[in-house]
């Protein structure tokens, strides 16, 4: 089980440092015109992208529930925002 389980969180990185830097080429792109920005809150990332509204983009990876105080910093991260906070959970 422990095997399977640091395999699952590796995959999980793997994903969530792809994501990242796929933002971060787009924050590139004409002086961060679409508004990407990443948050670490512990061992969470909250991803942003004010100019592509929706899901896809702005969205919250990796372990979020560390305990309620980062749960409240990313909702502030996203509040101040105005961007609804939704989390990627992975089983």
């Amino acid at each position: 089980m422990v095997i399977t389980k640091n395999l699952a969180d590796h995959f999980e990185m793997t994903e969530i440092k792809m994501f990242e830097s796929r933002l971060n080429a787009i924050k590139e792109v004409q002086n961060n015109a679409m508004g990407v920005e990443v948050g670490q809150f512990d061992g969470a990332y909250g991803f942003t992208v004010k100019n592509i509204p929706g899901p896809s983009y702005n969205v919250v990876k990796g372990d979020s529930f560390i305990s309620e105080n980062t749960i409240d910093k990313i909702l502030s991260f996203y509040r101040t925002r105005e961007i609804p906070a939704r989390f990627d959970l992975a089983p």
